[in-house]
């Protein structure tokens, strides 16, 4: 970081290009002005401290190409000038000031001006109807993080060299104007965190060039459109916390582009349609805080499903799944979702079953959340291949058995719990990562011992179930497939009663014997019924 002021270029009538950010700048005030000799193309002032005014020498400045003036403590109006003095602006970047007051823009238009970035300042009022007009060459205008309110203007849809699109975390209402969907070369759209309401235009995603697409926090409702399946280029779609209601459409699978889908926090039903499969290279998918029901499809490796009614046991096929990422559970892209993730969330579900082993093939995993369900049977001794787990929660199901002692060798475990299970036996031994964790990563296993629990391995019984379990083992016994018991159980029970009817068709003595003795048992049963109400009445 370096101290300077701009004076001292003041002589140098060539220069053409200053970068100044990331220093300490002295900015003269205007009783001090002074007339430079030079007309740069590039202007840059970024990220500086001492900058809360703009340099008054750039109101002596007719040629500037860039202006990035960002990452300061500038305030007051938009400064439209820059405009009105630099006829072959091509960038303005004003991000991340103070600026205030309505949006005001120039009488005519700039037809040189590519990209316009004020976002992450205080203006509000409207957003100028006439954009479109003044910048008819704009290729990527972020507004973001403001206080505009009003409509999305319609006049969008004219903006036909506009790229990149943001209005996200604003004031913003009414809903989605449908002439937006003739701007076909847009393809970052982000209306996120507005109070748009209403349907999402069935029109709207005829844009068949847009690959990222936020919507979310909103008051979105209706189903999600089947316009969407144009939308053959998307990689990125959130509708995140809305109102979208009905089922997850069959025709999600046939958009092979899809990387990430979040529609959690929505009032969407049903199951989950097995034709995401077919979506090879999706690398996140959160459908989280829905109304789900079903089974996780066979064929099908999620990354994070949380918060639904899914029941229904893990899928092996978990197995398959691959994380790029090595250092970190995920970066961010454009500003949006989650682009790699290494992780596998299915918290707060009714998930059943045993964990499959094939889950301890995952190397690259980084974080395991299986807690809060209805899981049974042991915990896979090849979870010990997890080298890189960081995190590791399988509390609150009805796991039982012991935890592997090999765990000890997970060096990158920060967070593990096991706890409220019917796990038994010994802790591991109380050392390298396991010497962080404390009582409460096992709470809730009575048959557990040894450090940190207060059980002494010595006077601790296995319980009775594990007892039971080993002496089966032993004596060659198996399970029972509780599956298989009752579909036997149905069909016996439908025999008999088809063999008692056929009986009873066949022979007319016995037909007239058993309606007798219905009827006589009928008449019984009334009259016992009116007996000991008149007995209670009395009482």
């Amino acid at each position: 970081m370096i101290q300077s002021s701009f004076v001292s270029f003041s002589n140098h009538s060539k220069l053409e290009v200053i970068l100044s950010d990331n220093n300490v700048v002295a900015i003269e005030d205007e009783s001090q002005s002074w007339i430079p000799k030079f007309q740069p193309k590039v202007f840059r002032l970024s990220n500086c401290d001492g900058v809360d005014t703009i340099p008054y020498f750039l109101y002596y400045q007719n040629d500037l190409r860039v202006i990035d003036l960002s990452r300061n403590n500038l305030s007051g109006k938009f400064p439209t000038w820059l405009l009105e003095n630099n006829t072959k602006l091509e960038a303005l970047h004003l991000q991340h000031n103070s600026f205030t007051r309505p949006f005001r823009l120039l009488s005519y238009p700039r037809p040189l001006t590519l990209e316009l970035d004020v976002s992450n300042n205080c203006i509000n009022g409207q957003i100028p109807i006439n954009l479109n007009v003044i910048f008819p060459s704009l290729e990527s205008l972020n507004l973001s993080n403001n206080m505009f309110e009003g409509h999305i203007p319609p006049s969008f849809g004219d903006s036909r060299s506009l790229n990149v699109l943001d209005l996200s975390n604003n004031n913003l209402s009414g809903g989605i104007p449908e002439h937006l969907a003739m701007a076909n070369n847009l393809f970052f759209l982000k209306l996120s965190n507005n109070c748009l309401r209403g349907r999402i235009p069935a029109n709207f995603f005829n844009l068949s060039s847009v690959q990222w697409l936020y919507l979310d926090n909103n008051s979105f409702i209706g189903k999600i459109p089947d316009g969407l399946s144009n939308a053959s280029w998307l990689e990125a779609v959130n509708i995140r916390n809305n109102y979208s209601s009905g089922v997850l459409p069959q025709w999600i699978g046939n958009m092979s582009s899809l990387m990430e889908i979040s529609l959690a926090k929505n009032q969407l039903q049903g199951p989950i349609p097995v034709e995401l499969c077919k979506l090879d290279k999706l690398q996140f998918l959160d459908l989280s805080e829905n109304s789900l029901s079903g089974s996780l499809p066979a064929c099908f490796n999620p990354p994070n499903i949380t918060h639904n009614s899914l029941s229904s046991s893990i899928p092996r096929c978990l197995a398959n799944m691959t994380f790029g990422s090595n250092h970190a559970k995920y970066f961010v892209k454009q500003g949006g979702i989650l682009d790699l993730m290494s992780g596998i969330d299915f918290s707060c579900n009714q998930l059943i079953g045993e964990i499959p082993p094939q889950i301890g093939n995952i190397n690259q995993l980084h974080m395991l959340n299986l807690s809060h369900n209805i899981l049974t049977g042991s915990i896979p001794a090849t979870f010990s291949n997890l080298r890189y787990i960081e995190s590791l929660d399988l509390s609150y199901n009805h796991l039982n058995r012991s935890i592997p002692s090999k765990f000890t060798e997970l060096n990158s475990l920060e967070v593990f719990s096991v706890a409220h299970n019917n796990l038994s036996g010994k802790i591991p031994d109380f050392k390298a990562q396991f010497a962080t964790f404390d009582e409460s990563s096992y709470k809730g296993n009575p048959y557990l011992c040894g450090p940190p629990s207060h059980n002494n391995c010595t006077d601790i019984q296995e319980p009775l179930s594990i007892q039971k379990d080993s002496k089966d083992e032993q004596n060659g016994g198996g399970f029972i497939d509780m599956d298989v018991f009752h579909v036997s159980y149905f069909v016996s029970y439908i025999m008999v009663l088809l063999g008692t009817l056929a009986v009873l068709y066949v022979n007319p003595d016995w037909e007239r014997a058993w309606l007798h003795f219905i009827a006589v048992w009928m008449t019984s049963c009334y009259y016992f019924v009116i007996d000991s109400f008149r007995k209670l009445l009395n009482v």
